[in-house]
């Protein structure tokens, strides 16, 4: 996985989900002392909010949200300090990973309304 730069200079991933369908684009940047993590998902059609909310109730990252019809995911943590390769590599790796995770999930699960716990 090689990210490039976007002109602001943030890494961007392009993520693609085993069955081919959905894609992720992911951002990875900082707003001063914030590391975020966000992916706009491509490909698919008619992913409710329930949906989302199924998997924010199921998992701890990244959160999903549907705005203006399009799957939006989000990480964000507050670091301070220096930060050596494997600490930022051990954040980073599990929520871009989990992403995936999203994106196989949806495909999967997310073709059924799911029933929340009330």
């Amino acid at each position: 996985m090689r990210p490039f730069l976007d002109p602001d200079g943030d890494s961007v991933l392009i993520l693609q989900s085993p069955q081919g369908e959905a894609m992720a684009l992911v951002v990875v940047g900082w707003q001063k002392e914030v590391l975020v993590v966000q992916a706009r998902v491509e490909g698919l059609e008619g992913v409710s909010t329930l949906q989302t909310n199924a998997w924010n109730a199921q998992r701890r990252w990244p959160r999903a949200w549907v705005q203006e019809g399009r799957v939006h995911l989000d990480f964000q943590v507050l670091l301070w300090g220096d930060l050596g390769r494997g600490l930022l590599a051990s954040i980073l790796l599990p929520v871009i990973a989990a992403i995936g995770e999203f994106l196989e999930w949806i495909e999967q699960e997310g073709g059924k309304e799911p029933v929340l716990a009330a």
